[in-house]
């Protein structure tokens, strides 16, 4: 039992960087801005060009101090984040490292890493490294290989993805296909709020699973959101013989979970946006 919890412990620690990712920097509120219109003309509402506003968390750098790897070994030689290297920098996972939030008629935080542009491993998360029960030195993780992170599959590394997939484009698109599309995504969210975690963490997995399908639609890099899941879930269940392994696999399905439901939020609100403009020129028009 004490090698166990050993094991669990040290593998507890590494957890923290599923949360440090996030916990770096304030969180954008994903329903509470607002996209600039302008009256053309003839008195209809048109976007107006973007105003760029300075993301607080970086003051416009794109950059903050690394505080991902601060809970990792000293043995630990890498980090998603700062590579371990002075002195210690990291993009802003606020604005995606532009310094600035991007058009929200065009682009979003991803849905898988939420601006991080990585995913981490279920099992060491992120430090690639873990001491094993009979073996006082570090060893790499035996699910990642000592890798600890890879690209974010969604957005390749660009930490953005396309807001929702409309024709000729969210920001051109007409007053029913913005409804259709605004119906479907609070459709999507309110199931997605529903959800819980249960102790079928397979059948919780199954259900994600499905969130993902029922946006690929709108949302074509969904398609890929499995995948993240899958590589993140096979980390923990290599740690299926170690105690801790319940507290890992929440873990993975809440992160995966908030940062779905984050997006779904994101994408909602700029579609009632949408919708607004197109109901107030048609309410000019009539009246």
């Amino acid at each position: 039992m004490p090698r166990i919890v050993t094991l669990f412990l040290l593998a507890a620690a590494a957890l923290f960087l599923s949360t440090a990712a996030s916990a770096q920097h304030k969180v954008f509120i994903p329903d509470k801005f607002e996209r600039a219109t302008k009256k053309d003309e003839n008195g209809k509402l048109q976007w107006d060009e973007h105003k760029e506003v300075q993301c607080s968390s970086c003051k416009g750098t794109g950059k903050v101090k690394c505080t991902t790897c601060e809970s990792y070994p000293d043995e630990a030689t890498k980090c998603p984040d700062c590579g371990r290297k002075e002195p210690h920098e990291a993009v802003c996972h606020t604005c995606a490292g532009l310094g600035k939030f991007p058009d929200p008629l065009e682009q979003a935080m991803c849905p898988a890493c939420l601006g991080a542009g990585y995913t981490v491993c279920g099992f060491c998360p992120g430090s690639g490294i873990l001491k094993y029960p009979g073996n006082p030195k570090w060893a790499n993780c035996v699910s990642c290989r000592g890798d600890g992170f890879k690209e974010c599959a969604v957005c390749k590394g660009k930490r953005l993805v396309d807001s929702v997939k409309l024709k000729p484009s969210l920001a051109e698109a007409d007053g029913p296909a913005l409804k259709k599309a605004l119906t479907a995504t609070a459709d999507l969210l309110e199931k997605v709020q529903a959800f819980k975690t249960t102790e079928k963490y397979r059948d919780d997995v199954k259900v994600l699973e499905k969130f993902f399908k029922a946006g690929e639609k709108l949302w074509p890099c969904f398609k890929q959101l499995s995948s993240v899941l899958d590589w993140r879930m096979k980390g923990v269940y290599a740690s299926s013989q170690y105690q801790g392994m319940g507290e890992r696999i929440g873990e993975v399905l809440q992160s995966t979970h908030g940062n779905l439901e984050y997006f779904l939020k994101h994408q909602k609100h700029v579609l009632e946006l949408a919708v607004k403009r197109v109901e107030e020129n048609e309410k000019a028009a009539g009246g």
